[in-house]
């Protein structure tokens, strides 16, 4: 599934209120809050730009070890493509493209 610019937005924007929210929530724990908030504070954009950067979702997918014929199966990725999944028999990495 890949994702129009207008909805990596909105996705951009829900992580950011979640994560201005936790960060909000951390005011009340005594003590720790003077960490856990300027890190959250800090943190939160390079959330958001990672979560606006993801351009596709594979909800699943299952494909053969090109060294050994061993199936790799990755149930939901949102990462970038291409995306490497390492073996569980030979112990290779695998190097996964999108063809669509």
């Amino acid at each position: 599934m890949y994702f129009s610019r207008e909805v990596r937005l909105k996705r951009a924007l829900k992580t950011a209120l979640i994560c201005l929210g936790i960060t909000t929530l951390c005011v009340c724990i005594p003590g720790a809050h003077f960490l856990l908030v300027p890190t959250g504070i800090l943190l939160t954009p390079f959330v958001v730009l990672k979560t606006y950067r993801v351009t596709t979702s594979l909800v699943g997918a299952s494909v053969r070890c090109a060294a050994c014929g061993g199936e790799l199966t990755r149930l939901s990725s949102q990462e970038r493509y291409p995306l490497y999944e390492t073996c569980i028999t030979c112990g290779r990495e695998n190097r996964i493209v999108s063809h669509s």
